[in-house]
């Protein structure tokens, strides 16, 4: 089995958008939804925007569809891994807005930090692999 440390690293990686996340989200200081102009199920002490959960959903589950094909070569698992990751990338912003606990605004955001994110660490991984080696994500 060839190392993997690139991936490693770069799953590990996926923590630096919620560090930034955290920082953006008491520098702007928005509140939350309120239950007088929402149903909000879940009542959250912290700012609003952006949508913690979402970025790490992003760029986490994002991470891990990129780099499914490089570990898994059989079409079935692999396809059935990268779906459920898109699931749960596509899933967390809806449920956010839907229980109240974040404005579309927040979730919109927070796909943008991700998607900033994830095309920074695509390109230096594309780099950053050995010429040749045919474990590039697509």
């Amino acid at each position: 089995m060839a190392r993997r440390y690139p991936e490693g690293l770069l799953l590990f990686s996926s923590i630096l958008p919620r560090l930034a996340q955290g920082l953006l989200k008491e520098a702007v200081g928005r509140p939350r939804p309120t239950p007088d102009l929402i149903r909000v199920q879940e009542h959250q002490s912290s700012f609003s925007f952006p949508s913690g959960h979402v970025v790490t959903a992003l760029t986490l589950f994002g991470l891990l569809f990129l780099l499914v094909p490089v570990v898994v070569r059989r079409p079935l698992p692999r396809l059935a891994l990268q779906g459920f990751c898109l699931f749960v990338v596509l899933g967390m912003g809806p449920a956010s807005v839907y229980t109240g606990a974040h404005w579309p605004s927040d979730v919109l955001g927070s796909f943008v930090l991700g998607a900033l994110y994830l095309a920074l660490v695509l390109r230096y991984y594309r780099r950053w692999r050995a010429p040749g080696e045919e474990t590039t994500p697509s």
